[in-house]
């Protein structure tokens, strides 16, 4: 290849006298590529490595045909993930060193066809993989975001121009042949799997909670129909006491080691909504409590914790000792881990199967049951498709079940 000696600059690159700029130049396939207008002769030199290195890149692609899975995850990561949500990236990573990794990290993206994927989908949804010794298939839901992860590695490919449309269509878009779900099996759909509590199981676990540093937490579930993550996120600011409100603007989410306050999961999610009298009382009655125990402990209160605020783009403040509404008697942070003692509890001791998002569930079927109006339903629950909301009107519950008694009694 013929040296490159441009503007007295022996390595590609040139000075621009008039414009007091740097640029570079690479000679590839006969074609003389230019570019200018760096402040320093530094920046135009990393700029041409960076060329060369993309366009090394382009050529491996022309020259194989295809990269593999494996790299363009990878390469994702590194170039395609800045605006995804920590949580969403940390879930991506689990899915894919755990479950996909080992069978398709070697795979070329552009040769593997639509079949074998779902062959694999339909493995997970009825047998399983057997990760961690798991014994059992997966659930809908779960083998749905393997699928979701299918489609962002496709349409990355395609926006890289790694492969062409044809490929992509037939992979994602194409109905006759496009990766999907098997056919899910009666009730283990997302939009039909909602599973709730009786007034006796809620009881039940009431009991059992109410005198653990978890039942404010509880109660926010059943009384107000938040997510775990919204819940955990409550500080004293966001009630008002006057209004008998409580604004719902933020989720705590764990991020390796450290916990992070982040956005709600939708527009929609950020809502304002009225606290029940019951619930509002408890309220009332354990900030006094924890007043009372921060003077008790004194410098030994263990609100000290420090939490990463990132409630904007490139947004990663520290926040000591926040006001958060779910502490210890002893001032530490509780979380949504929290939770794991108690669901294997309300397991053993009680037979009954804890999930707190079925508290959501409850609330928000009871709710649909007393015939609350789908739009106010809608932006109580934070939800930003009417169809999700709409599912709870078909559930079946005991409230609705007694309200069909008093109307074909009183025919």
């Amino acid at each position: 290849m013929k040296k490159l000696n441009v503007g007295g600059a022996g390595d590609g690159l040139f000075f621009n006298e008039k414009a007091k700029t740097w640029g570079f130049r690479v000679v590839k396939d006969g074609k003389d590529i230019r570019r200018k207008g760096f402040k320093s002769k530094t920046e135009a030199k990393q700029a041409r490595i960076q060329f060369l290195a993309n366009y090394e890149e382009q050529e491996q692609v022309k020259n194989t045909g295809s990269y593999s899975f494996g790299f363009v995850y990878e390469h994702y990561k590194e170039h395609g993930a800045a605006e995804k949500r920590e949580n969403t990236l940390k879930k991506q990573e689990s899915m894919w060193r755990c479950h996909i990794k080992e069978q398709f990290e070697n795979l070329k993206i552009n040769e593997t066809p639509p079949g074998f994927i779902n062959n694999y989908l339909t493995k997970l949804y009825t047998q399983g993989d057997g990760f961690n010794d798991r014994d059992g298939a997966y659930s809908f839901q779960f083998v749905n975001g393997f699928l979701k992860f299918f489609y962002l590695l496709y349409g990355y490919s395609y926006r890289m121009g790694w492969i062409d449309k044809k490929k992509y269509d037939s992979m994602c878009e194409d109905e006759h042949t496009r990766i999907q779900m098997p056919k899910a099996q009666d009730g283990d759909d997302e939009e039909n799997t909602i599973e709730t509590y009786t007034l006796e199981e809620i009881e039940k676990m009431r009991e059992r909670i109410k005198n653990s540093s978890l039942y404010i937490a509880f109660e926010c579930g059943y009384y107000l129909g938040l997510r775990i993550s919204e819940t955990f996120g409550l500080m004293w600011d966001d009630v008002d006491f006057k209004a008998h409100t409580i604004t719902i603007r933020r989720q705590m989410l764990k991020s390796g080691h450290n916990f992070v306050l982040v956005p709600c999961k939708t527009t929609t999610a950020k809502r304002v909504i009225d606290i029940p009298d019951k619930l509002y009382a408890l309220l009332v009655e354990h900030k006094a409590k924890q007043e009372s125990y921060k003077k008790e402990y004194g410098t030994a209160y263990k609100n000290t914790e420090t939490v990463r605020v990132r409630m904007r783009a490139g947004q990663d403040d520290p926040l000591v000792g926040g006001s958060f509404i779910n502490r210890r008697e002893d001032g530490s942070l509780l979380s949504s881990d929290s939770f794991k003692s108690w669901a294997k509890n309300f397991k053993n001791d009680l037979g009954i199967h804890f999930k707190y998002h079925n508290l959501r569930h409850t609330h928000a079927s009871t709710l649909a049951a007393l015939n609350v109006p789908i739009p106010k339903l809608m932006e109580r629950l934070g939800h930003k498709k009417i169809s999700t909301t709409q599912k709870y009107y078909f559930g079946n519950n005991e409230i609705a079940n007694e309200k069909m008694k008093q109307y074909i009694n009183n025919l």
